[in-house]
């Protein structure tokens, strides 16, 4: 804790990083007998720097390659251009400058099999009708869970 009167208080909070062999075995731990032969290209739309970069420590160590988008316009290009190489699209709906809704919508305009994960802290259930409607059927509750992550992920790179 940091203050100073009339400039206000600044409080930081660090935390340990993990080593790759620390998150390595979480991982193995959390996914047990699931297929770790499949790899894949996984874009993950996604503004929050921290929860960015756990996404690429869980799918990293797995052996995926993981494409970053910051906001929604962002992903959606980075999806068009790259759409013949991503196997999976993992956005979150509460995105800036494009929203994840309408990001579904348009990457369904452009490709009607991408596998779509739309992860958010609450989903209304009406949205979760339309997204349904709109082909994603895979939804991740978030904050992120590695064992949940990668479970979803497997389970979508089993069926390619």
């Amino acid at each position: 804790v940091q203050t100073e009167p009339g400039n206000g208080t600044a409080f930081r909070i660090y935390f340990p990083v993990l080593k790759h062999e620390t998150v390595d075995a979480a991982h193995q731990d959390d996914a047990s007998g699931s297929d770790r032969g499949k790899r894949g290209n996984i874009l993950v739309i996604e503004d929050e720097e921290m929860l960015r970069e756990l996404l690429r420590s869980i799918l990293t160590a797995r052996g995926h390659n993981v494409i970053f988008a910051n906001d929604g316009e962002e992903g959606l290009s980075t999806f068009v251009e790259q759409k013949d190489g991503i196997d999976i699209v993992l956005t979150d709906l509460g995105l800036p400058k494009l929203g994840g809704e309408e990001v579904v919508r348009r990457i369904r305009d452009v490709s009607r099999t991408a596998k779509v994960v739309v992860a958010s802290g609450f989903i209304a259930p009406e949205v979760r009708d339309e997204l349904e409607e709109m082909g994603v059927n895979y939804f991740i509750q978030k904050p992120y869970r590695t064992a949940e992550v990668l479970k979803v992920v497997d389970a979508i790179l089993s069926t390619k």
